[in-house]
């Protein structure tokens, strides 16, 4: 099943690249303006849609919690498949884009790792956001490599988290 939803995301993305053009680049993704004060950072953050993928109910709950009350319209996913799904439902316009990507590590289906390497193979520069309870010097430096905007070993502070979406999302 993995493989048959990765095929279907490859195509969709390859279709959505297709209507961009040539000369662009896909832009499913847009990022934001860096803001120029602290009203357009809250207009930027209202604006601003995050997919978050984890597995750990009660910690997926929480952190949407937090991301909700700063404004952001969270999606939860539950795992590296669902997460995909929603993916490829902003690439071909079921759905808004999505401004930051916030995902577990160690998922069922597809690994957080896994789909930051599919979005990189398909152009996709939406800022990834990995958290991990097993944040080995090897996984760490796979998601620098793979172009993670940052790596989050469990448990984490919560603000600290708050602050790389903020960034993330500002551009």
């Amino acid at each position: 099943m993995a493989r048959r939803m990765l095929s279907d995301f490859m195509s969709a993305s390859t279709h959505a690249m297709a209507i961009q053009g040539d000369d662009d680049r896909l832009t499913a993704f847009p990022a934001m303006s860096a803001p120029d004060s602290p009203s357009q950072v809250r207009k930027n953050v209202a604006r601003s849609r995050v997919l978050l993928a984890e597995d750990d109910g009660p910690l997926r709950g929480l952190i949407a919690g937090v991301l909700k009350n700063d404004g952001y319209e969270v999606v939860e996913a539950k795992d590296g498949l669902e997460l995909l799904v929603n993916i490829e439902a902003s690439l071909v316009g079921d759905q808004r884009p999505f401004f930051v990507v916030v995902a577990d590590v160690h998922m069922p289906g597809l690994t957080g790792l896994d789909v930051l390497a599919i979005l990189r193979c398909s152009f996709v520069a939406a800022p990834v956001i990995l958290i991990t309870a097993f944040g080995d010097d090897d996984t760490r430096a796979e998601a620098w490599e793979l172009g993670a905007s940052a790596v989050f070993d469990k448990p984490f502070e919560l603000e600290e988290l708050r602050v790389a979406v903020l960034e993330a999302a500002a551009g």
